[in-house]
């Protein structure tokens, strides 16, 4: 199980068996010019590790989690939270995106659940993905 050390210091953990998920992070992958963000699935060891440290994180496959590390103390993200700060980190035409943190939670984390109870139907919709290049597959941790 990878330790804290190993850990980059923005990490988003995504559930590696949803189409949409798996899209939201090329999408993550192709707006982040700077390569600030890794990734791994919830299902695996990194996530494991992160869970361990963090037993208040939900248990459910259906949230993306944001492991934010940059500042030096770790703070965890989850559900809409963590797609309003990882837009927010992205800058530029995606930036205003992380306005919306300013939105009631409460609202913001019924509208993802809402989605996130359909993603597997919208994930067969949108096909198969595409793989990350060469490059892009070394910000993949297990």
């Amino acid at each position: 199980m990878p330790s804290q050390a190993d850990e980059p210091a923005r990490l988003v953990l995504y559930d590696g068996a949803c189409g949409v998920c798996q899209r939201s992070i090329q999408w993550i992958l192709a707006a982040d010019a700077r390569g600030l963000f890794h990734f791994a699935p919830l299902q695996g060891s990194t996530a494991a590790a992160v869970r361990t440290r963090h037993p208040e994180l939900p248990s459910d496959l259906d949230s993306i989690v944001y492991v934010d590390r940059s500042a030096g103390t770790e703070r965890i993200h989850v559900r809409g939270d963590a797609l309003f700060r990882i837009a927010g980190e992205l800058g530029g035409r995606w930036g205003w995106i992380g306005l919306l943190r300013v939105l009631p939670r409460r609202l913001t984390d019924f509208l993802y659940r809402a989605f996130a109870r359909n993603r597997h139907r919208v994930s067969r919709a949108l096909g198969q993905c595409s793989l990350p290049s060469v490059a892009a597959q070394a910000r993949f941790l297990p």
